[in-house]
Formats: structure tokens, C-alpha cells, sequence
């Protein structure tokens, strides 16, 4: 779903297709099972959510700020956040953890966060 509004106007178009609402939109919400998972500008979202791959010993461990999904497995976290917090990471990174910051895409944040 995207917004695109003025100081009068909104307009509100639901689309799967990420490559439309790019053209358009100024703010983007995601939308999975009737809540909102993600809602901010379409710059903030394409430069701010990441991918993160955490590789340690003690997964259970771990706490991710601002995580919007996360997928716990025997020796490593993957998560989705909307902000990556630098200092938390050279924390993390400090206590032995290793961090894989991986960029996303519009669609590749939708269908993480949608799956």
C-alpha cells in the first residue's frame, strides 16, 4: 500500500507490484494478516531496512533492536530491522558475534516481511 499526498490531498493505492508504487508513492505501509508491519517514507524504508545475518554461539542471546522479523536458528539469527543501530552492531561484533548487513530492495522488504 502506498501514500502519496499533498498538504490537501491523500491518495492510497494498494499494489503487489513494488516497481508502481516506487513511481509514486512518498510513504509505504505493508500491510500482512491486517496489520501494519511497516509504515514510513519510501526513502527512509529503501535506505534504513536491512537484512541482517548474526553468526555466534549463543543465538537465544541476542537482542535486535528495532527488528521487524526474525528467524532464530542453531548457530545464527537472520533478521529484517528498519533501522540498523551502528553502536548495538560494534557491541555485538565486540562480544564475538559476527553481523551481514545486507541492503534490500522494496520488494525484497515486502516479501520478507509478507512471508
Amino acid at each position: 500500500m502506498l501514500l502519496a499526498s499533498d498538504q490537501k490531498k491523500s491518495i492510497i493505492f494498494s499494489s503487489h507490484i513494488t516497481s508502481d508504487l516506487e513511481r509514486v508513492a512518498n510513504k509505504v505501509a505493508i500491510l500482512h494478516k491486517g496489520k501494519i508491519q511497516l509504515f514510513d517514507e519510501l526513502d527512509a524504508v529503501k535506505e534504513n531496512v536491512v537484512k541482517l545475518t548474526i553468526y555466534t554461539d549463543n543465538p537465544l542471546g541476542i537482542v535486535v533492536p528495532n527488528v521487524i522479523k526474525l528467524d532464530q536458528k542453531k548457530d545464527q539469527v537472520q533478521c529484517i530491522v528498519s533501522k540498523l543501530d551502528v553502536q548495538w552492531q560494534n557491541k555485538i561484533e565486540a562480544d564475538g558475534a559476527q553481523v551481514v548487513v545486507t541492503p534490500m530492495g522494496l520488494e525484497d522488504i515486502f516479501l520478507e516481511v509478507t512471508a
